[in-house]
């Protein structure tokens, strides 16, 4: 239970670390979407603008634009995601944070 619990705090150090680098690197405002979406990684690893819309209520442009910025800024890296149905049109885009993702990784192989 000891070595569970000083895990833990380990964990939520290195997680909270990344997510203050990655608020620095993106200068965001403090109730902004993109502020919401940096907050919230660590539930939403893999994200789409329709996730936020629903998630923080804001129009599509709204959604857009902070998961953008946060791609700009080199916080959030896009992906295509492809459905094995029959639909046409583009792949969805998805967008995770490499970043965190690699804290996560060092975190469980340590």
């Amino acid at each position: 239970m000891i070595e569970a619990v000083d895990w833990m705090r380990v964990a939520t150090g290195a997680i909270s670390t990344t997510l203050d680098d990655l608020r620095s690197r993106a200068r965001t405002r403090g109730a902004s979407v993109a502020a919401r979406i940096i907050d919230d990684l660590p539930a939403f690893p893999l994200l789409d603008a329709t996730t936020m819309m629903q998630r923080y209520q804001v129009t599509s442009q709204t959604a857009h634009g902070g998961l953008g910025r946060l791609e700009n800024q080199g916080v959030l890296v896009r992906r295509a995601f492809i459905r094995r149905t029959k639909t046409r049109g583009r792949p969805r885009q998805v967008f995770t944070a490499p970043d965190l993702i690699e804290t996560l990784s060092e975190l469980l192989t340590a």
